[in-house]
């Protein structure tokens, strides 16, 4: 199989779709590199939040953005303060950093709470 059509599915309703990968490893990276990053995407449970995404995808999400969805999924708790939303403007440019701690949980965390 080509990358090209590695990348591209076709759907139960006969939309073609293209794949996402969920990986941090790069064909320009060297084999060792590739392999360990890899491998520790499987220790990490990489393979489930694909599954979870793909099942989504393919899913009739009616207005729902992909980080809403990923916290309905998830099953994730968020504890926002008031005190600390009163510090986002409501209008104009927004700079938001995240710095990973927990992995990507704080970027669709983050996603969910400013779309």
């Amino acid at each position: 199989m080509t990358e090209a059509a590695e990348r591209q599915f076709l759907r139960a309703d006969g939309i073609r779709q293209q794949t996402i990968n969920l990986s941090y490893s790069r064909p320009e990276q060297d084999w060792f590199s590739r392999t360990l990053i890899r491998t520790v995407e499987q220790l990490t449970g990489q393979r489930k939040l694909k599954d979870l995404y793909s099942t989504w995808a393919n899913s009739a999400h009616t207005g729902e953005n992909p980080f809403s969805a990923a916290v309905r999924i998830l099953n994730l708790s968020i504890n926002a303060q008031e005190a600390e939303w009163s510090m986002i403007p409501k209008y104009g440019p927004l700079l938001v950093v995240c710095n990973h701690p927990f992995g990507v949980i704080d970027g669709l965390v983050a996603g969910h709470l400013l779309s």
